[in-house]
C-alpha cells in the first residue's frame, strides 16, 4: 500500500514537471516568433491578434507599459524593477518564475529585448504542486481503491495456492517428513525433516518431565510429613497434602504466594536471612497445641540459590514417647526399688539377730509380700514385653463367659474381702483368640473395678455380639476417673490414686496390659466414668479382623516351625522327603515336633505353657 501511494505521488510530480517544461519550451518559441513580428510590422497588429494561453506585455526601456494583452496599460505601475526586465535589457532575454501564495498558483515569465530596445514578455499561469494534486486526488483514490482490492484477490489466491500444501504436512509424523514424495515442496524437505526431529526431542522431553513430575507428586503425596518449596523470592512452588493440612491452607490459596501464605510468623524469614551462611537448619515450632520439627535446606547451582525446601515432621507423638519412656524407667526403678529395700530392710534385721524371735513370723510374712508383689511386677513388665515385641501367639477358639468364670472364681476372696458382688450378664460369645491375652484383659478389668470400688458394691461384665462385632463391657459403680485423667489411665505405672493403689497391692501396669490386648487383636476399648459414680470399661472386637489376625499367626507358625525343622535336621526337606534317608516319617515329625517345642520354649511364653497346642499345629 506503501509502495502504491509513493509511485501514484511520483507520478503526479512527474507528469507535472514535464507538462511545465513543455510549457515554457512552447513559451520561447512562441517568444521567437513574435519577437521576430514585431521588429519586422511593429506592435499595431497585435491589437487584433487573441492569445488565450498566454499575457504579451510590452514594456518601455523606461519601464512604462506600451501594451498589456490582458490589462489596459494604464493601470499597470512601472516594470523596469521586474527581475525578468532588468536581466532582457541587460543580457537581451531572460527567463523566471515567480510563485502566489494567494492564489496557490506560479507564473512563468520570458522576457525577450526588441530591435527598437523595448521588452517584450510572455507569461502564463500554471497551477501550483498542490491544486495539481488536489485534481488528481479523486482519481488517485478510486485507482488505489480498484489496486487495492485487486492485489488483496490476486495475493489471497497465491498465498492459498503457496501455503495449502504447507499446512497439509503432518510435523509430527515423522516417517513422512522422511519421505520425498510426501513433501510438497522439496526445498522445504530438509526444514521439514529438521523440525520433526525437533519435534520428536520435544516429545522425548517432555515425556520424561511428566513422568518426572508424576513420580514427585506421587512421593509428595506419599509422604507422611509435609513438604514446602520455595523459590529464591520466598513465593511458595510446590506444596503437598501434609503441609496445606498442618498449616490449614489449600493448594490454590497459596502457590506463587508468598511464604506468608502458610505462616505469618517470622520464623521462615530468619531461617531464610541466615541461609548464606547456614545452608541448613533445623527449628522447632509449636502450632495448635501440637510440636513439629521444620528442616529448612537452601538450593544452591554453582553458587546461585534457586530456593528454598521445608520439611516439617511431627514430632509430637515421638517427644511424647520419649517422654512416656523416660518416665516408664524412672518409675519401674521406682517400683522395682522399693520392695526390694523393704526386702533388704527385713532380711539384714533379722540376720543381725536384731528381731525377736516372736517377731520372725511377722518379719517373714512382710518378706514375703514384699516378694510377691516384686513377682508380680516383673511378670506383668514381661507380658508387657511380650505384647510389645509381638511374638507368635496361640489362638484358638475360646468361651468369653467361660474365662469370665475363672476370673471370678480366683478373684472370689479379694471381692468378698471388699463386700464386692459379681455378676455375668448376656449371652456366650465365642471367637478365635489368645485365650491367655483375653483371660489377662478381664482379670485385669475385673481386678480394678473390685479395687476401686464401693464396700457393698458390684462389678458387671456384660457379653453382646452383632454382625460383625464382639462387646465385652466391664462396669462398676464405684468412686470413678476424673475426666483429666481418663486420658492417661492407660500409660504404664500411671495411678490415678496413688496411695490407694499401693494399700491394695496394684502395681501401675493392669490397664497397660488391658490396652495392648485390645491393640493387638485390633479392637477398640473406650471408657465412661464420673466421679463416685462408677467406671465402664467397653471393649469391641472386630470378627474380620480376628480372622486376619489368625491367618497372620498361621503364616508366622508355620515359618515358624519350617525353620525349627531346618534347624533340627537340615536333610529333611518339609516337602519332599528323601526316601533314601535313613529316618522314618515318624521318627521324622516326633524329632521336628521335639525340636518346634523346644524353640518355643526359649523363644515364646506362650509356647511354654501351651505345648500341646503347639503339637497339635504340628501334627496339622
Amino acid at each position: 500500500m506503501g509502495l502504491l501511494i509513493i509511485l501514484s505521488v511520483a507520478a503526479v510530480l512527474i507528469h507535472q514537471f514535464l507538462k511545465t517544461q513543455d510549457e515554457i519550451k512552447h513559451l520561447e518559441n512562441f517568444g521567437t516568433i513574435i519577437s521576430s513580428a514585431i521588429n519586422k510590422h511593429g506592435p499595431d497588429f497585435l491589437e487584433d491578434a487573441t492569445y488565450d494561453w498566454v499575457r504579451i506585455t510590452i514594456i518601455n526601456p523606461d519601464g512604462s507599459i506600451l501594451y498589456d494583452s490582458e490589462v489596459d496599460a494604464k493601470h499597470l505601475d512601472n516594470h523596469l524593477n521586474r527581475e525578468e526586465v532588468e536581466r532582457a535589457l541587460l543580457a537581451g532575454q531572460s527567463s523566471t518564475r515567480r510563485f502566489s501564495d494567494t492564489l496557490q498558483k506560479q507564473t512563468f515569465y520570458h522576457a525577450i529585448k526588441l530591435n527598437s530596445g523595448q521588452v517584450l514578455r510572455l507569461s502564463f499561469t500554471s497551477d501550483s504542486l498542490y491544486l495539481y494534486t488536489q485534481k488528481f486526488t479523486i482519481f488517485l483514490i478510486v485507482m488505489m481503491v480498484l489496486l487495492t482490492i485487486g492485489c488483496y484477490y490476486v495475493a489471497t489466491l497465491l498465498s492459498r495456492s503457496i501455503i495449502e500444501p504447507i499446512n497439509k504436512v503432518n510435523i509430527n509424523d515423522i516417517r513422512s517428513l522422511s519421505e520425498p514424495e510426501n513433501n510438497t515442496y522439496v526445498e522445504l524437505q530438509p526444514f521439514l525433516w529438521r523440525i520433526g526431529m525437533q519435534q520428536h526431542k520435544i516429545d522425548e522431553q517432555f515425556q520424561e518431565l511428566r513422568l518426572r513430575s508424576n513420580e514427585f507428586q506421587t512421593i509428595t503425596k506419599s509422604m507422611s510429613d509435609g513438604l514446602v518449596l520455595l523459590n529464591a523470592k520466598g513465593n511458595i512452588v510446590s506444596i503437598n497434602k501434609i503441609a496445606r493440612k498442618i498449616f490449614g491452607v489449600t493448594k490454590e490459596n497459596c502457590i506463587n504466594q508468598s511464604y506468608k501464605a502458610i505462616d505469618n510468623s517470622d520464623f521462615i524469614q530468619e531461617m531464610m536471612d541466615l541461609a548464606s551462611t547456614e545452608p541448613k537448619q533445623t527449628k522447632t515450632v509449636e502450632k495448635d497445641g501440637r510440636e513439629f520439627e521444620i528442616r529448612f535446606g537452601k538450593i544452591n547451582d554453582n553458587g546461585t540459590c534457586l530456593g528454598y525446601v521445608l520439611i516439617i515432621f511431627d514430632v509430637t507423638e515421638k517427644n511424647r514417647a520419649e517422654q512416656i519412656r523416660q518416665e516408664f524407667t524412672a518409675n519401674v526403678s521406682h517400683e522395682l526399688k522399693t520392695p526390694l529395700q523393704s526386702i533388704i530392710g527385713y532380711s539384714e534385721m533379722m540376720a543381725n539377730g536384731f528381731v525377736q524371735s516372736d517377731d520372725i513370723k511377722h518379719f517373714a510374712s512382710r518378706i514375703h509380700k514384699q516378694s510377691s508383689r516384686l513377682k508380680t511386677l516383673i511378670e506383668d513388665i514381661i507380658f508387657l514385653s511380650h505384647l510389645d515385641e509381638g511374638q507368635i501367639a496361640i489362638m484358638e477358639e475360646l468361651s468369653v463367659k467361660t474365662i469370665c468364670h475363672e476370673v471370678f472364681e480366683n478373684l472370689q476372696e479379694k471381692a468378698q474381702e471388699r463386700q464386692v458382688k459379681l455378676r455375668i450378664q448376656g449371652d456366650d460369645i465365642c471367637f478365635v483368640a489368645v485365650n491367655r491375652y483375653i483371660y489377662e484383659l478381664i482379670y485385669n478389668l475385673v481386678d480394678n473395678a473390685i479395687r476401686y470400688n464401693k464396700e457393698q458394691g458390684k462389678v458387671t461384665i456384660s457379653l453382646h455380639s452383632t454382625n460383625n462385632k464382639y462387646l465385652i463391657t466391664v462396669s462398676d459403680n464405684g468412686i470413678g476417673i476424673a475426666p483429666q485423667e481418663q486420658s492417661r489411665i492407660f500409660e504404664r505405672f500411671y495411678r490415678v490414686d496413688k496411695s490407694h493403689s499401693r494399700q491394695t497391692g496394684g502395681t501401675g501396669l493392669g490397664l497397660s496390659i488391658v490396652k495392648r490386648v485390645v491393640l493387638y487383636h485390633h479392637g477398640k476399648i473406650r471408657i465412661s466414668s464420673k466421679l463416685n459414680e462408677g467406671t465402664v470399661f467397653t471393649i469391641t472386637f472386630y470378627k474380620d479382623k480376628l480372622h486376619e489376625l489368625y491367618d497372620e499367626n498361621k503364616i508366622k507358625q508355620d515359618a515358624f516351625l519350617q525353620k525349627s525343622r531346618n534347624e533340627t535336621d537340615p536333610r529333611i526337606d518339609i516337602h519332599h522327603p528323601l526316601e533314601s534317608d535313613p529316618i522314618t516319617t515318624d521318627d521324622s515329625a516326633s524329632k521336628l515336633e521335639t525340636s518346634a517345642t523346644t524353640k518355643a520354649e526359649g523363644t515364646d511364653k506362650e509356647n511354654i505353657s501351651n505345648a500341646k497346642e503347639l503339637q497339635a499345629v504340628t501334627d496339622s
